[in-house]
């Protein structure tokens, strides 16, 4: 019995064309905008669009080169530097340690909601504090820190922007919606830092860390379509992880999006991710089983 013809699956234009770009950045506010922009409203207008999704973090507001665990350094050295005579006995390391051993506890430790668990950064940051032995008027201090360093690292997609602004001028609902740590009061405050909330105003902002469940379980794109009392083929997301913003959008009924990280982008984060990964090995460190892109 023969076998049947293969089926070949090929990303739709945007994503091709970001694919293969030497920074999104570059090509977002370059020679590829309006072609950007222009698909992008093809594929609103390809079905009746009432609401339209937006991934916050390397989406709506895209990261630089430095991969997650080079970050979470960066955020350790600078949580020191604020905690002045507190720290003075630690090294960026110690925290950097807390911040990993606190990101675990709370990632499994939290009620399970609809069988997932999503962490927390109060969490993350009480566990820091109780094992570093620093009283709580700290936390603060580490909350701020975190939300100072990421806008100091993350750039506003103007293109994403402008389709927002324009489609809920239409009439239409744009919410933001993510995978992430982070809740919608700390997102917020960056959104202000970075002057988007002045540009476009949005209709909610849905968090795992809030909701617990997820993009990747497909039930927080449930949940929000169920909220927002809207079927889920007039919803189209636009995201940057091929399973939870794809694969799990399309599984909860949504229309979506992919727009990836550029080929090159990739490249320079993993190069980066494994100097780090070497840094941390020459002080005896083994990072591998948890410092990723």
């Amino acid at each position: 019995m023969p076998f049947p013809d293969p089926v070949i699956h090929t990303f739709a234009p945007i994503a091709r064309l970001l694919e293969g770009a030497y920074s999104r950045l570059e090509y977002l506010t370059g020679a590829g905008k309006d072609q950007v922009k222009q698909l992008l409203w093809d594929e609103i207008r390809s079905q009746e669009t009432k609401v339209l999704s937006l991934d916050v973090f390397d989406t709506l507001l895209l990261r630089n080169d430095k991969p997650e665990a080079f970050r979470f350094r960066e955020i350790s050295q600078f949580v020191k530097e604020r905690l002045g005579e507190k720290a003075e006995t630690m090294s960026d390391v110690d925290l950097l340690l807390s911040r990993v051993l606190g990101m675990t506890i709370s990632y499994r430790c939290r009620p399970d909601i609809d069988g997932c668990r999503e962490g927390s950064i109060e969490e993350v940051i009480r566990t820091q504090r109780r094992d570093l032995n620093l009283p709580p008027a700290v936390d603060q201090v580490f909350l701020q820190a975190e939300i100072d360093y990421e806008a100091a690292n993350l750039t506003p997609n103007q293109v994403l922007i402008d389709v927002a602004k324009e489609f809920r001028a239409q009439g239409g609902v744009v919410v933001l919606v993510s995978d992430m740590y982070l809740g919608e009061a700390p997102i917020s405050l960056i959104l202000r830092r970075l002057d988007i909330d002045a540009r476009v105003e949005f209709d909610g902002v849905f968090s795992s860390c809030d909701h617990i469940v997820s993009k990747r379980a497909s039930k927080l794109f449930t949940k929000i379509s169920s909220q927002l009392r809207c079927d889920p083929e007039a919803c189209l997301h636009v995201g940057d992880s091929v399973e939870g913003d794809v694969f799990q959008c399309r599984a909860a009924g949504w229309r979506a999006v992919y727009f990836p990280v550029a080929r090159e982008e990739a490249i320079r984060r993993t190069k980066s991710l494994d100097r780090f990964k070497s840094e941390m090995a020459e002080i005896g460190l083994d990072v591998s089983q948890w410092a990723k892109l």
